[in-house]
């Protein structure tokens, strides 16, 4: 994994250009004209989905309109949205506001979906837990020729299945230091 800007991460994330955070620090491909949205209807809502990059048929996807969808609705678009794009990443950041929530699910043969979110405010200052995350799905050049889309979904799994070994390991810990 190549070690990210995290100062241009940062302005990205504040700006909330995510084209130029795919395309220019993460490595990720433009959406092709096929892929530009998703129209996904859930209790009785029609939530659109842009794509904003894509790599190896693994796409990123933002939600920006407001009011920014409860985890129920953000849980509902999700299953709905793999029938037009299976393998993703869903940005959910309302614009006008001042949360993004990022949205990553694993997928594994006999396995129920596991899915993770990360919450990320533009007063984070650090943003670190969101930017290690993107480090996972960053490429280089080098790789280019020879990744496939199960390499780009094998960098996506550790984001999905890491978040219940660090709440055991920071429960534990508070539990340690409070002792």
């Amino acid at each position: 994994m190549p070690m990210l800007d995290r100062g241009l991460v940062r302005r990205c994330l504040r700006e909330r250009n995510y084209a130029r955070l795919f395309a220019e620090v993460l490595g990720w491909d433009h959406p092709g004209a096929a892929d530009a949205a998703h129209a996904v209807d859930f209790d009785g809502n029609t939530y659109t989905l842009l794509t904003v990059a894509q790599k190896r048929g693994v796409q990123a996807l933002l939600y920006d309109q407001a009011p920014m969808p409860d985890s129920r609705v953000r849980r509902g678009i999700e299953r709905k949205l793999t029938r037009s794009a299976y393998q993703h990443i869903v940005i959910f950041a309302p614009k006008g506001g001042d949360r993004q929530i990022w949205q990553w699910s694993s997928r594994q043969q006999g396995q129920p979906v596991r899915t993770r979110e990360k919450d990320y405010t533009d007063d984070d200052t650090h943003g670190e837990a969101l930017i290690q995350s993107l480090e996972h799905v960053s490429f280089t050049l080098e790789e280019e020729g020879q990744l496939t889309h199960m390499d780009v979904v094998g960098r996506m799994l550790p984001i999905a299945d890491a978040a219940p070994v660090t709440k055991r390991f920071y429960d534990r810990f508070k539990v340690e230091r409070d002792a």
